[in-house]
């Protein structure tokens, strides 16, 4: 018996969509699914529920059986690419999402989807071409952009991009922050560069050690030594002098925790975070310094949640 199904709201999976931009769409993205027969839709609907509970591998074999019997439905290619990404197989991921964009360009949930796979494989610019085309589409999508733009250290175009945010939905305390971390980062960089010049001469180039280094190099040492009171006043000259440097705010952090600081260490390492650009290793032990701070002053909550964060990027 043939029949018509409607599947409301089949792209609510595993995308890391702004929960405003659902509210402002207002869409079911509905998939009517016609003249199908009885053996594609019980293996379809038996995928979702496996999906749905975590069985993802065999979310993919009843996939599978329904591509055998609707080797072009966009809707199972979509499918697919999401139970990939949860294993981790991020190619076959990424071909099945694009043939599901391929068939339908203008769809939002596929571009999120494939946003995604690059998100989590670190590929910034491939993400932040997804990320324009979702952004023309959705105010909501601009926040992302942002952050991408930040994070392949386009502060200019971060920075265009809070203007015209800000001239749609009017001005934010959030928005107010990134720009002056935005704008401390470029003026950082224009600083850093003046103090790596090389100087040249008529014979060969002499590079200046880098100051960056020099300042890490101390910061390992004090805290091999556990000088937590030298690492306190050596970083807090380093972030002086470097304000953009996410590693000088975890060492600054790390002796604040030491010293029975922890209200400033967590301010030091929260900062860390916002100028953290593409380092899983200092992420990690940025998450795990924040988790013994919350744990000092009694934060059980806020402290699980940076174990779980740490352990996610381990």
């Amino acid at each position: 018996m043939r029949q018509k199904v409607y599947i409301l709201a089949l792209v609510f999976g595993i995308f890391i969509i702004p929960y405003a931009a659902i509210a402002q769409e207002k869409e079911s993205a509905e998939i009517s699914l016609e003249e199908y027969s009885d053996a594609f839709q019980e293996s379809f609907f038996e995928a979702l529920k496996q999906s749905g509970i975590e069985n993802y591998d065999k979310a993919i074999n009843l996939l599978l059986e329904c591509k055998k019997i609707q080797p072009y439905n966009e809707v199972v290619d979509f499918e697919l690419g999401k139970n990939y990404l949860q294993l981790d197989q991020y190619y076959k991921a990424e071909d099945y999402i694009l043939k599901a964009v391929n068939a339908n360009p203008e769809n939002i949930w596929y571009l999120d989807a494939l946003l995604n796979v690059y998100k989590v494989q670190n590929n910034t610019q491939k993400s932040i071409e997804i990320a324009e085309q979702l952004a023309a589409k959705n105010t909501s999508y601009k926040e992302n952009l942002i952050q991408l733009y930040a994070k392949s250290k386009n502060y200019e175009r971060a920075l265009a991009l809070l203007d015209e945010i800000d001239k749609e939905l009017g001005v934010s305390e959030n928005r107010k922050r990134q720009r002056f971390y935005y704008t401390t980062l470029i003026k950082s960089q224009e600083r850093e560069a003046r103090n790596e010049t090389a100087i040249v001469n008529s014979k060969n180039v002499i590079i200046k050690e880098n100051p960056l280094e020099t300042i890490q190099k101390q910061i390992d040492k004090a805290i091999e030594n556990a000088n937590y009171q030298e690492l306190l006043t050596i970083s807090n000259e380093a972030i002086e002098s470097y304000p953009s440097q996410s590693a000088f705010y975890y060492a600054n952090g790390l002796a604040k925790n030491k010293i029975k600081r922890y209200k400033e260490a967590i301010s030091s390492l929260k900062t860390a975070i916002d100028f953290l650009i593409d380092d899983e290793v200092l992420e990690n032990k940025i998450y795990k310094e924040l988790a013994s701070a919350y744990n000092a002053i009694g934060d059980a909550k806020k402290a699980n949640e940076y174990l779980k964060k740490g352990k996610k990027g381990s």
